[in-house]
This record gives C-alpha cells, sequence and structure tokens, in this order.
C-alpha cells in the first residue's frame, strides 16, 4: 500500500481531471472516427498516431535526463508495457465495435463500470483499503448516471453484443489502471507508454489484414488521429502520472465525470444548453465523485506510522 501526502494527492486529483477532461474529449473523436471506417481500421490509426505522438515525448524527457533509463528499467518497461499493449489492442477493439453500435454517451455510461472493477482488482493486487465514502459516492454517482440517460433512447441502443463489448472494454482499461499503478514507480511514464501503443500496433498487425489504400480515407485519418492525440497519448499519460499519487480506484472513479464533462463541451463548442434532466444527473455524478475526494483531501493527523489516503 501507498501512502501520499496531501499535496501529492491533490498533484495526482489534478491530472486525473485532466485526464477524464481529455476522455470526454477522446469519446466525441472516437465516435466520428468509426464513421468512416471499420473497427479495426479505426484502432490501427488511432494507436499509430497516438504512439508517434508518445514516442516525441519520450525523446524530449530522455533528452533532458538520459541517465534515468537502466537495463533493468527497460526490460521491467517492455514486459509491463507488453502486457498492457495486450489489453489496449483488445480494450481499443472492444469499445470501437461498441461505439459502432451504440452512442458515444451509452459507451461512456458502459466503460464506468470499470470504478468497481478498479476497486475489487485494487483490493486483491495492491492491498488499497476501499472506505465507505468510496462506494457510498459510487452509488450516488451511479444514480446521476441513469438519470442522465435519455428517457426516449432506443433499447435497441443497449443490445447484447454492444453490452459486452463496452463492459469488455471497461475491463480492459480497469486493468490497465491497475497494473500501471502497481509498477508506475519504477518506470519513465511516458517511455512506458510509447512502448506500450508500439508494441500495441505491432500486435495489431499480427491478428489484422493490412488496410486497402481506400479505407483510410481523410476523415478516418483525421477523426481517429485525434482520438489518439487525446485518449491513448495525452489522457493515458495523465492517468499514470497521477497513479503516483492517487490509489487507482480515486482516479477511476473521476472518469465518472466524463458524461458530465461531454455536455460541458457541448455547451462550449456547439452552444447546446443541457436540458433539466442532464442537468439533475450531472449534478448528482459530480456530487458522487465529490465525496470520496473531498476524504482524500482531508488533513490527518500524524501518526506513528505512514498516513493513509482515501
Amino acid at each position: 500500500m501507498v501512502f501520499t501526502s496531501s499535496s501529492q494527492a491533490r498533484r495526482g486529483l489534478a491530472f486525473a481531471l485532466l485526464g477524464a477532461v481529455l476522455g470526454a474529449c477522446f469519446l466525441v473523436a472516437w465516435k466520428e472516427s468509426v464513421r468512416h471506417a471499420s473497427p479495426s481500421a479505426a484502432v490501427l490509426v488511432m494507436l499509430s498516431s497516438a504512439a508517434v505522438l508518445n514516442s516525441a515525448s519520450a525523446l524530449l524527457a530522455l533528452a533532458r535526463n538520459p541517465g534515468q533509463l537502466t537495463a533493468v528499467s527497460i526490460r521491467e518497461m517492455t514486459l509491463l508495457a507488453a502486457i498492457l499493449a495486450l489489453f489496449t489492442l483488445a480494450g481499443s477493439w472492444a469499445s470501437a465495435e461498441a461505439v459502432s453500435r451504440m452512442s458515444g454517451a451509452g459507451l461512456a455510461v458502459l466503460q464506468r463500470c470499470e470504478v468497481i472493477w478498479v476497486a475489487l482488482l485494487g483490493a486483491l493486487l495492491l492491498g488499497e483499503q476501499v472506505r465507505a465514502s468510496f462506494w457510498v459516492g459510487t452509488l450516488i454517482a451511479g444514480g446521476g448516471l441513469v438519470v442522465l440517460q435519455s428517457p426516449e433512447l432506443d433499447a435497441r441502443a443497449f443490445g447484447p453484443a454492444g453490452v459486452l463489448f463496452g463492459l469488455g472494454s471497461a475491463f480492459c482499461v480497469g486493468s490497465i489502471t491497475v497494473l500501471s499503478r502497481r509498477y508506475i514507480r519504477r518506470v519513465q511514464p511516458v517511455v512506458l507508454n510509447a512502448l506500450r501503443l508500439w508494441i500495441s500496433v505491432g500486435l495489431w498487425f499480427a491478428v489484422e489484414r493490412l488496410p486497402g489504400p481506400g479505407m483510410l480515407s481523410a476523415p478516418l485519418l483525421l477523426y481517429a488521429g485525434m482520438a489518439g492525440f487525446f485518449g491513448p497519448f495525452l489522457a493515458r499519460v495523465c492517468l499514470l502520472l497521477s497513479a503516483r499519487d492517487l490509489p487507482a480506484r480515486t482516479t477511476a472513479l473521476l472518469s465518472l465525470a466524463i458524461p458530465v464533462i461531454t455536455l460541458l463541451l457541448d455547451f462550449a463548442l456547439l452552444a447546446e444548453l443541457p436540458s433539466t434532466r442532464e442537468l439533475e444527473g450531472g449534478s448528482l455524478i459530480l456530487l458522487g465523485v465529490a465525496l470520496p475526494i473531498a476524504v482524500t483531501l482531508q488533513p490527518t493527523k500524524p501518526r506513528a506510522e505512514t498516513q493513509r489516503v482515501s
């Protein structure tokens, strides 16, 4: 179990919140990308663009501090990156299949099931004890997600295939969050992310056929490239950095705010006013997220041993 100070918790929360904002931007671009190509082609472009961008960041980080990598750390990062790449490719494929069968908002709701998986897996692998405030906050935020859904939403939008793919995506993303938390202090986050993405691209070519020239249209390159920029590149780096200071479940909990952030983006970019139902659901989600976060940021009295962060 890793313990952090209040200042470290605030830093971790800032990175996690930024990751949630970028995650909302990713969903908007990802939904558009699968409208212009098959899910497998969209995954390739998204992962490739993210890998190129992250490699540039990794090279800059290593140029500033070339001595931060050792033979041991390279071996550890390569092994961890390979495991994360398997979850990355499987999760990307599952989310692409899901979003081709349902709305982006529907997928966002299903992917939030990762919060429960992260809490359970974190307790098992990391020894992170889950306080009552987390479960209460998750229950409140879950109620907000239910309220947020349109009562006119066609039941077919949550068909069995789409639901299974969406839950599979949540399982993969949650596993990445917990594994990153376990080993993050022994690796360089930006380099790890670059290795993860390139191995994911290599695995794609191992299981898929090369797309023909007609499959890589300009809209696909644009939207899938934007999705790669916002999601696997920027959002994942932010979440890796937050994992240094926050329990995995807290980072995952903040992802519940993604649907609310999406509403705010719609208002800011498209001038679309949220409905009363959306305001009520969004308020419940924010309340549910804020409750355990407030407990995390509460100053604690010094003890003989280290202090625990909820």
